[in-house]
């Protein structure tokens, strides 16, 4: 941080009570995996620069991130694809009044619709 400039949620206090808040938590479950050395010399290198007190704290932050991170991406794609059904429904009714408009032009007669039964027959 450049001296003199205080940035927002940026103050040591702040730090020091996010970093209270996730020493104090109770933590009651275990998750135990295994790492090959590499992988866990990776780990050990990427927690000391991260500033993390240990591996562990390290892990966990990053898996609870990515759960959440998984978890709005999900919504997000949810969200995404009922957007997309609707434009498509409305891009089918556009595209069935313009083909109206194009035979009433043309002078060409509608085709007799079927009524389909969402089950499967007609009426």
């Amino acid at each position: 941080m450049t001296a003199g400039v205080k940035c927002k949620g940026d103050t040591r206090r702040d730090f020091k009570r996010v970093r209270a808040e996730r020493v104090l938590k109770r933590r009651s479950h275990l998750v135990t995996f295994r790492v090959s050395a590499d992988e866990h010399a990776q780990l050990v290198s990427a927690s000391t620069t991260s500033g993390s007190r240990s591996v562990a704290e390290f892990v966990r932050d990053a898996a609870i991130e990515k759960t959440q991170s998984a978890g709005l991406q999900a919504a997000t794609l949810t969200s995404n694809l009922a957007a997309l059904i609707n434009d498509l429904g409305e891009l089918d009714e556009t595209l069935v009044e313009t083909r109206r408009i194009i035979r009433r032009v043309l002078g060409v007669r509608e085709p007799e619709t079927k009524t389909i039964d969402c089950i499967g027959g007609t009426e």
